[in-house]
């Protein structure tokens, strides 16, 4: 499968442009390259707000949060991913693609992540 690189001053997602903060995601160890399918998965399922960073995204059709699935993947579905989605009415497909957003921006929606943890705790 081809692979492409993901500019680190620009990077698109759903209409969105981002300067910088993909620029941080890399630095901490994120990849940097993704598959032609993969950005098509992404592009088709993952919504990020304008103005807003990574970390705030959610899948277009349901509204569902990525930082969400992935906590839910991660620590209540075992890592699978036909559960999650079964349990969120979402397809497969889409939560592969909000898993592959979160391996571009693993560092910014972990802290998401722990942010949400905190509070609920």
């Amino acid at each position: 499968m081809p692979l492409v690189k993901v500019k680190r001053q620009r990077y698109h997602i759903g209409g969105t442009k981002w300067a910088g903060l993909f620029q941080e995601a890399i630095g901490t160890g994120d990849k940097a390259m993704m598959s032609v399918h993969e950005q098509e998965l992404i592009e088709q399922h993952v919504e990020v707000p304008t103005d807003l960073p990574p970390d705030r995204a959610y899948l277009r059709d349901s509204g569902v949060d990525v930082w969400a699935l992935v906590m839910y993947y991660e620590y209540a579905a075992g890592r699978d991913i036909a559960l999650v989605a079964r349990e969120y009415a979402v397809p497969t497909e889409a939560v592969e693609a909000a898993l592959t957003f979160y391996s571009q921006h693993k560092s910014l929606i972990d802290a998401r992540i722990t942010t949400n943890l905190s509070h609920a705790a």
